[in-house]
């Protein structure tokens, strides 16, 4: 399964994140910092810049075939 976290950086996102990663689930975490767990590619998407966060969940749709 593919899935996209929001919040990843820290707290129950990161958790959430790592945790189905580690079940073998295809992950991106995002986030206004992009960083992520380990074993979940993180990209940076901040809800403030709309532009920037369409684009940026297109480039996530497409480098994963879908979410």
């Amino acid at each position: 399964m593919k899935i996209l976290v929001t919040g990843a950086s820290s707290g129950i996102g990161a958790a959430c994140a790592q945790r189905l990663a580690k079940a073998g689930h295809r992950v991106v975490g995002a986030s206004r910092s992009g960083k992520a767990p380990e074993g979940v590619a993180g990209r940076v998407l901040d809800i403030r810049e709309p532009e920037a966060l369409e684009r940026g969940l297109r480039e996530i749709a497409a480098e994963l075939g879908g979410l």
